[in-house]
């Protein structure tokens, strides 16, 4: 979050980064790096833990890892705002991005029933 932060800081000042000390150590292409790396590391940890959790019984589903798809989603909706410059508090894109809501409701649904089912 903190690579994602800084990079949508620096898309939104533009070119004038030497206003923030905390922009001028970084390039926008290393701050873009990290922040895809970060990302798909968190996918990938996601991913192994959703697969490793089984379902028990002949015909349960592996709920958990049905939660990857809106966990994705989420992801690359966050990713959106970074790109557009609109991630510089993130909490604040948590609060009033609607798709963001939506789509962690739908998970914390899928979660939810992976865990009482």
């Amino acid at each position: 979050m903190v690579a994602g932060k800084r990079y949508s800081e620096m898309k939104a000042i533009g070119g004038d980064a030497g206003t923030r000390r905390s922009l001028t150590r970084y390039s926008e292409s290393y701050l873009r790096f990290a922040w895809m790396l970060a990302a798909v590391m968190v996918l990938i940890s996601y991913s192994l833990w959703a697969f490793d959790n089984r379902g028990q019984g002949p015909l349960s589903i592996r709920w958990t890892a049905v939660s990857i798809a809106p966990f994705t989603l989420g992801l690359l909706q966050y990713a959106l705002e970074v790109a557009s410059g609109n991630a510089g508090e993130p909490e604040d894109v948590v609060l009033h991005d609607h798709v963001l809501q939506g789509i962690g409701a739908v998970w914390l649904v899928v979660i939810s029933v992976a865990v009482f089912v």
